[in-house]
């Protein structure tokens, strides 16, 4: 095998038609059809099922993909760390986030420390996770534990337990008042939603179908325009209790009590990977910083 026909393997596995991927990578439909049966005659044994429009993945492709996703993987990464020691160039990590609210004290906080290491922060969509290939382009992931699909195989470690939920409310708010506030009294409130596929928005509508509170009709907003609506006192929101102490303090945030939620937020990296001084340097950190918080 050689290292072209993995990745015109991965493209068209990714494109599920031929002629998709060839005008990616810039070749011909014919021309990539004989890579692939080349390759699959190399290996001796089929490794897409082809129908009329789509050229899809069998059983024996999918097992070919997932060790084609950790070669190209591991090669981008060995690429990007030769050229920065052969250059003096300072490292690079690149963490994808799922709730970036959460973790700006930790961003904050590291590269005053660091200055040698620079920093670059993706918020990803949930549906994104579902990607086997999501941790080729980042080193680290930071999310809540039951955000991450059996897809992903991680090791991690645990940063924040036992995380609560709170509504934001206007500080003139009957609610705001309160030290804190059952389920139920939300009920016949105005909802303001986080936007779908995210993860606040999981956590939120987890905790109000729990509730039995209807939220089908909520509007679904970014963080600023919920935190406009909520200083209008137009609605209220939610967060949780660790993100809140990095939003707009402005609000009012108030636990929510009588409800069994809770979570767990970590730093997850790929179980194969053997970690640089750098990526070591920042898991070290992260744990320090969250430790020291407690």
């Amino acid at each position: 095998m050689e290292l072209q026909q993995l990745r015109y393997f991965k493209a068209v596995a990714d494109a599920g038609k031929i002629s998709e991927a060839a005008k990616s990578l810039y070749i011909s439909s014919p021309a990539l059809s004989a890579t692939i049966s080349r390759l699959e005659k190399e290996l001796d044994t089929k490794l897409f099922t082809r129908t009329n429009n789509r050229i899809l993945l069998n059983r024996q492709g999918e097992i070919l993909l997932d060790y084609v996703n950790q070669v190209l993987r591991l090669l981008g990464r060995a690429e990007a760390e030769l050229k920065q020691s052969a250059q003096g160039e300072k490292q690079h990590l690149q963490v994808a986030v799922t709730n970036s609210n959460l973790w700006v004290g930790l961003i904050c906080a590291f590269s005053p420390e660091h200055p040698e290491i620079t920093l670059s922060f993706t918020t990803l969509k949930l549906s994104q996770l579902s990607d086997p290939a999501v941790l080729s382009r980042y080193q680290f992931l930071l999310s809540e534990r039951g955000e991450i699909p059996p897809s992903l195989a991680v090791e991690s470690v645990t940063l924040i337990r036992d995380d609560r939920p709170v509504l934001a409310v206007h500080p003139q708010h009957p609610l705001a008042k309160k030290a804190s506030v059952q389920i139920r009294e939300i009920a016949d409130e105005t909802l303001v939603l986080p936007v779908f596929d995210q993860s606040l928005h999981r956590m939120t509508c987890q905790l109000l179908d729990a509730a039995g509170i209807a939220h089908n009709s909520a509007m679904e907003c970014s963080y600023m325009v919920r935190r406009s609506m909520v200083m209008d006192n137009r609605g209220v929101s939610f967060s949780t209790l660790c993100s809140s102490k990095y939003e707009e303090q402005s609000c009012r945030y108030v636990p929510i009590v009588g409800v069994q939620a809770s979570w767990e937020h970590c730093l997850s990296w790929p179980e194969d990977h053997k970690l640089t001084e750098a990526e070591k340097l920042f898991r070290d950190f992260a744990i320090a910083y969250f430790e020291a918080q407690k």
